[in-house]
């Protein structure tokens, strides 16, 4: 994946103080911030973020928080 060009900045230092036993997913974090700010069209780009990235987001929250309660 190539890398971003980014000031550093806040997005930098938070990907790692969040993820520092992921490094292998701090390049698709700080894509998908830049993604948030910036929206992309581009098929690879949302390809990489919802059938890699999201899924491993996913089970990462519910390793941390646990499955939520439905709501009433």
């Amino acid at each position: 994946m190539a890398r971003l060009d980014q000031r550093p900045g806040r997005v930098r230092r938070g990907v790692r103080r969040y993820y520092p036993d992921h490094p292998e997913r701090i390049e698709q974090m700080r894509l998908a911030a830049h993604i948030g700010r910036n929206p992309s069209a581009d098929p690879a780009v949302v390809a990489v973020l919802i059938d890699d990235l999201a899924p491993w987001l996913a089970a990462e929250y519910l390793a941390v928080h646990g499955e939520k309660a439905p709501r009433p």
